[in-house]
């Protein structure tokens, strides 16, 4: 067409012109009849070196995303810079508590500083809902840790809540703010509450994780608690041992002796006490080689090998670790605490198992009122204070007073665990035994058998518990003169007495002698 062009200036000039330019289309590279575009001149340079080209935009790409991963890295360590500014802030402004200034020569008790950024928090971060959900979150853990439950929930509450909104239902830090929830509902005894949502941490951490990680161990061995404290036994052991296989490839650490801890309580609840024991030691030797011999766990273990040694009849050396346990857990905890109560009201049921009831009254009474100023009036731990107290005062001839706190005891334990639960059937049993105790023969009886009932099904068979209602039934019936029914519940508490490990024979000596009466 250029070659064609009417007007002769804008004809090539000559045919060597004309000719350059076919050589120059022939080797790919722009013509003098096309305008020069950059476009038409980079689509000929592309075409002319497509190899190099592909190769230069694989590169630029390579280069393009370096760029974007770079700028989204840089975004991202902005965010959390922001972020560790905004609590640095917070925890400087936090600490002005103790500020001279500010505390105007009054000392000021880490209680406090905890309880002002609680206070703070609800006004302040909302332009920040990580930070906020973050810090709700670990300020509700240290509540919890101190045994404040109730100031531990509503924040554990609203950190979940912020978390969901903020990362949605699914994210990993929704599933820590649900496991954090759950431990509080465990420590305030709602196992029912604790269960449903260790179960949903569990299915976002096994969508989100590998199946054996660390954090897939903590939920199956923290829903495996919740259904341990709740009476579901096999499903909690299950639980328990997948949990400990993946905690053992992380070495031995404190989770590894948490677990073992929890399948310790699990033997323990079988009656198994030497095999408990056995569990607790294994515990506490790596608590002591990885946290130190002055840390909580090792105090919460050694107790529970003492409880161990008093179901296994060594009362001696029950006490005198009850009261050493004691003695470190007032220096780390002060005077009021969960796990001071739970010492204490062992060290008082070691006292009644050597006869101590004056001794052990006015420690269950501490006890209980400490328990209803940390957990308020219905709790699990209250309702088993409650079947101590009742014990001495059956002890000591007062009938009246056994029984209400036997009824006390056994309405909590109904509401909070249910019916078909062990520690039901034990404040059941108690109330069965002051009933005969007081001349209440046939009431007695029907406890007596919903008790055992309920101890056959919720128990190992052999359980040394079912030997005590066995015998306790035994005895309301040859009160009722009904001698044939009351033998052969006395030879299976024999039988299963002189089976039991270690071997009591005092406690066997005891139904053998009540068999003899009734045979004679």
């Amino acid at each position: 067409m250029k070659a064609l062009r009417k007007e002769p200036q804008n004809r090539y000039p000559s045919v060597q012109a004309f000719s350059d330019d076919l050589l120059l289309y022939l080797e790919g590279r722009p013509v003098t009849a096309r305008k020069g575009t950059w476009g038409y001149r980079a689509w000929k340079f592309a075409k002319r070196n497509r190899w190099g080209v592909a190769a230069a935009v694989a590169a630029l790409a390579l280069v393009a995303g370096g760029v974007v991963s770079t700028m989204i890295q840089s975004a991202r360590v902005a965010r959390e810079s922001d972020k560790a500014r905004t609590v640095s802030r917070f925890l400087v402004n936090l600490f002005e508590v103790s500020d001279p200034g500010e505390a105007r020569g009054n000392s000021v008790t880490a209680r406090e500083v905890l309880d002002k950024g609680a206070e703070r928090i609800r006004g302040d971060l909302h332009e920040a809902p990580e930070v906020r959900a973050a810090l709700l979150d670990t300020i509700g853990t240290v509540y919890e840790k101190l045994g404040l439950y109730s100031q531990a929930v509503p924040l554990l509450n609203e950190a979940l809540a912020l978390n969901r909104k903020t990362l949605g239902s699914q994210h990993l830090l929704v599933a820590a703010s649900l496991n954090n929830l759950g431990n509080v509902l465990v420590d305030m005894g709602d196992f029912r509450a604790a269960e449903g949502v260790y179960r949903e941490a569990l299915a976002i951490r096994r969508k989100r994780l590998p199946p054996r990680a660390i954090e897939v161990g903590e939920s199956l061995n923290n829903l495996a608690g919740a259904l341990d404290s709740g009476g579901s036994y096999d499903e909690a052991e299950s639980l328990y041992r997948q949990a400990l296989d993946i905690k053992r490839a992380q070495g031995d650490t404190p989770s590894v002796a948490t677990t073992l801890g929890n399948l310790a309580v699990m033997r323990y609840r079988k009656g198994d006490y030497q095999g408990a024991e056995a569990l607790f030691r294994e515990s506490l030797a790596i608590q002591k080689r990885t946290l130190g011999a002055d840390h909580p766990d090792v105090a919460s273990t050694t107790e529970s090998i003492a409880t161990c040694l008093d179901n296994e009849g060594d009362y001696a050396s029950a006490e005198r670790m009850h009261r050493e346990v004691l003695a470190l857990q007032r220096k780390l905890f002060g005077q009021e605490h969960p796990d001071i109560a739970t010492t204490l009201v062992n060290l008082a049921n070691t006292l009644v198992h050597q006869g101590s009831y004056a001794a052990a009254e006015p420690i269950y009474r501490e006890t209980l009122a400490m328990q209803r100023k940390l957990f308020g009036s219905e709790s699990a731990d209250v309702a088993s204070t409650l079947a101590g107290l009742a014990t001495v005062e059956a002890t000591r001839g007062d009938g009246r007073a056994a029984e209400g706190l036997w009824r006390e005891s056994l309405a909590l334990r109904e509401k909070l665990l249910g019916k078909e639960h062990a520690d039901t059937a034990e404040a059941r049993a108690g109330l069965a035994e002051t009933l005969r105790v007081t001349g209440r023969l046939v009431a007695a009886e029907s406890e007596h058998r919903d008790a055992l009932a309920v101890r056959r099904t919720a128990l190992a068979a052999g359980h040394p518990a079912i030997a005590d209602s066995l015998v306790g039934l035994g005895r309301t019936l040859a009160a009722l003169g009904r001698r044939a029914d009351a033998a052969a519940a006395f030879r299976e508490a024999a039988q299963i007495r002189r089976d039991a490990s270690p071997p009591q024979p005092a406690e066997v000596t005891e139904v053998e002698e009540a068999l003899a009466r009734v045979t004679r």
